[in-house]
């Protein structure tokens, strides 16, 4: 919103996490179990929020539309670039998978995928390739890399203390991850990796903004989970949440 100000858009008492927003800006997908289970739903943003002109008061309701429902748990939904794919991870039989759901389908089909792991995926920005996070042969949580929808996987990250939770830079040319509670910067041209954000404390979930200026993250500084951003180019960080709650997952 144009004055920062924070619009609580859920308050089922169930939980309700994991947003991402459609392309188009004018909707979210969330993970909720408002329905006795983890499915996923997509929150209809009325006008006034869809936009970046502020908002009306008072604020319209908010329409919820269930995507998913299955007697499995499902959580990290993601749309594809185009906004025609719905992708999200479903745990069953104790391994984690990912699952997508073509625009006009009813029934979502499976990623094949010979590897484990929380797969934290997120589509390049063109569409044409999928990083993610899974073990690799020394059960070790690794950073992976493929061509989309039928590439073989690539690992890309190789340290010994495990890499998790990926993100592209708006043109595709870089990956940031975190290890040890660091982020760190991949390019893809040069294999290089180099030190992002150094902290004292555990930081994670990056996440690059459109313009590529700023980046997006969780972390303990504070001694509370909040969410805090950083100049892409250098600076210092800001905290940008105060409460005393879990303030995770940001999205731009």
């Amino acid at each position: 919103l144009s004055d920062g100000e924070l619009i609580q858009v859920t308050e089922d008492p169930g939980f309700d996490s994991h947003p991402f927003w459609h392309p188009d800006g004018r909707s979210l997908l969330i993970t909720s179990d408002r329905k006795g289970q983890m499915d996923i739903w997509s929150i209809e943003l009325p006008e006034e929020l869809s936009g970046n002109e502020g908002i009306a008061e008072p604020v319209p309701d908010f329409e919820f539309v269930q995507l998913t429902n299955e007697e499995v748990t499902q959580y990290h939904p993601q749309w594809s670039p185009d906004g025609k794919t719905l992708g999200y991870v479903a745990y069953q039989n104790n391994r984690s998978e990912i699952w997508l759901l073509p625009e006009g389908e009813q029934e979502a089909v499976q990623f094949p995928l010979d590897l484990n792991g929380d797969f934290a995926f997120v589509w390049s920005p063109d569409g044409r390739q999928m990083v993610f996070d899974a073990y690799d042969e020394r059960d070790i949580l690794a950073i992976w890399l493929m061509d989309f929808p039928d590439g073989e996987p690539g690992k890309l990250s190789d340290q010994q203390n495990g890499t998790a939770h990926p993100d592209w830079s708006p043109d595709g040319s870089i990956i940031i991850y975190q290890t040890r509670g660091n982020l760190y910067l991949h390019d893809l041209a040069t294999n290089e990796v180099t030190p992002f954000l150094e902290t004292r404390s555990e930081t994670w979930h990056p996440k690059w903004s459109p313009d590529g200026k700023t980046m997006l993250f969780t972390s303990m500084q504070s001694g509370n989970i909040d969410l805090w951003t950083v100049p892409v180019d250098g600076g210092e960080a800001t905290q940008i949440t105060f409460d005393e709650a879990y303030d995770d997952r940001g999205v731009w």
